[in-house]
């Protein structure tokens, strides 16, 4: 137990701990971090907080290295607290490009937003805990330390923020097989390399796999040691996982409404100048890096069918 949690819990007749709440949240993730603190802006609910890992930040705690977010860094986070600077970076492989944050940077914001929350008194957090069923009172939160169980009385409801869970290669089994000899790999462990490998095989077409083959030639390895394998064309999956958004009255109203729609809530905030200012900054910078992207797909396809990685091209 973590934070706010007391040093004296109520136990049972049994002599279990005991312990009521108005909410038990399972998962100290993004959107469950989101909901506990719209929670408690909103009303004086009491919550607790659950997590098998050991602090906040769900995912991002087992992320590779040299992630960065997916966007810009003012569009992630909860409500109560802003995520980055809101400026444009000057060094690096984004100079010219609003800030996206790295992994250390957003588990040290779920850590302050986590340190806020539980100043308010009203949120407690175990960390290094699973969250089962049973007991007199419904529900266990069992330590992954010591199997020592806390029974939990939920007045008002279970939140269980791992519906939406993300799975990363580091902490799940892939679906295929390789030959003897073959070294498998998750992308995390591509900065404990030890000695060159004679090729590199990048398998997947989204974000982690372009990340790994642009880290790799950032490193100097040559695009001829560079072998990319993309079991579906991203833009195609992208494209049919908006048909089914948009084919789908309920799930397209929920995403309207969810925190996880980056755009929501813009229109409220047109008035606001750091909101002028960072839509300015955005349109101007999305011209060029739309061209860049084209460029590089345009060499791509000039590769062939051999799908290995050719250079990058210079800025548009």
């Amino acid at each position: 137990m973590v934070g706010s949690v007391p040093s004296a819990v109520p136990t049972s007749a049994a002599g279990a701990a005991r312990i009521e709440t108005d909410y038990l949240v399972v998962g100290a993730g993004a959107a469950g971090l989101a909901f506990a603190d719209a929670l408690i802006a909103a009303c004086d609910a009491d919550v607790v907080l659950v997590d098998r890992r050991h602090g906040p930040g769900g995912h991002w705690n087992d992320a590779y290295p040299f992630v960065r977010l997916h966007q810009p860094s003012a569009f992630y986070g909860v409500n109560s607290r802003v995520l980055g600077s809101d400026s444009i970076d000057s060094t690096g492989p984004n100079a010219g490009f609003y800030q996206r944050a790295t992994a250390a940077e957003i588990c040290d914001y779920y850590q302050r937003v986590l340190e806020d929350l539980l100043a308010s008194g009203r949120v407690r957090f175990f960390g290094m805990s699973d969250c089962a069923r049973g007991g007199p009172d419904g529900y266990r939160l069992v330590s992954r330390l010591t199997g020592e169980a806390t029974a939990v009385r939920v007045r008002r409801r279970v939140v269980d923020a791992r519906y939406l869970e993300t799975s990363i290669p580091a902490t799940h089994t892939p679906s295929f097989g390789a030959d003897p000899g073959v070294r498998l790999i998750p992308v995390n462990d591509l900065v404990r390399l030890a000695g060159p490998a004679s090729g590199y095989t990048v398998i997947g077409a989204g974000k982690t796999a372009m990340d790994a083959c642009l880290w790799l030639l950032d490193g100097g390895v040559p695009p001829e040691a560079i072998r990319w394998i993309r079991p579906r064309d991203a833009t195609c999956t992208a494209q049919r996982a908006l048909n089914t958004w948009l084919g789908d009255a309920d799930l397209s109203a929920w995403m309207e409404r969810a925190r996880l729609n980056a755009a929501r809530g813009i229109g409220d905030h047109l008035t606001d100048p750091r909101m002028a200012s960072a839509l300015t900054r955005m349109f101007a910078n999305a011209e060029p890096a739309v061209a860049r992207l084209e460029a590089f797909q345009a060499q791509a396809l000039r590769v062939g069918g051999g799908g290995r990685l050719s250079r990058r091209p210079g800025p548009a």
